[in-house]
């Protein structure tokens, strides 16, 4: 694989409930291979409309902070994705419908043996359309990025459990 450039493998960044490797494999994608990743520069918020009332699906934001100086980062997982995977993954994030589409994201592994390898791979961030302030994820969507937890760094998970105390009881397994 060529660094910074895409292949006939599509490099994917989940920082969302595809970092639950199952998650990905009930939308039909597959896999060669998984590294965790860091993403200067943007933050993780919970903006992106849920069927389910006032619920947030995680989104990425550009930080509106200095993030060299700040750290601001969104870690989650870079995907060697199998053939095909990506169109799976677009009927999910209904992306034909306008809900979502793709940003195409530098991120940086920060584990094994492509650490400090930048790479350039597909993020999914929801159209503004879809988007809404103030929303909060529900426990069952909030489980799935802490699936993670015990690869992320400590400080970005304790960031993903404050949101425990104030998620939503409703279960959003549609999504």
């Amino acid at each position: 694989l060529n660094r910074m450039s895409m292949s006939s493998i599509e490099q994917y960044f989940a920082y969302g409930s595809y970092m639950n490797p199952e998650r990905l494999r009930e939308r039909g994608a597959g896999f060669s291979s998984r590294h965790l990743a860091r993403l200067q520069g943007y933050e993780l918020r919970f903006s992106k409309r849920s069927p389910v009332a006032d619920a947030g699906f995680a989104n990425l934001h550009p930080s509106n902070k200095d993030a060299a100086a700040t750290g601001a980062a969104v870690y989650g997982f870079l995907h060697f994705l199998e053939p095909g995977s990506m169109e799976s993954l677009d009927k999910s994030e209904r992306v034909d419908q306008g809900h979502a589409s793709h940003l195409l994201v530098k991120v940086t592994v920060i584990d094994g043996e492509l650490a400090g390898n930048d790479y350039e791979a597909h993020a999914y961030v929801a159209t503004p359309e879809y988007t809404a302030d103030g929303l909060k994820p529900t426990q069952d969507y909030l489980g799935h990025l802490l699936e993670a937890s015990s690869y992320l760094p400590r400080d970005y998970v304790d960031f993903l459990r404050s949101f425990k105390g104030t998620a939503l009881e409703q279960q959003s397994s549609q999504f």
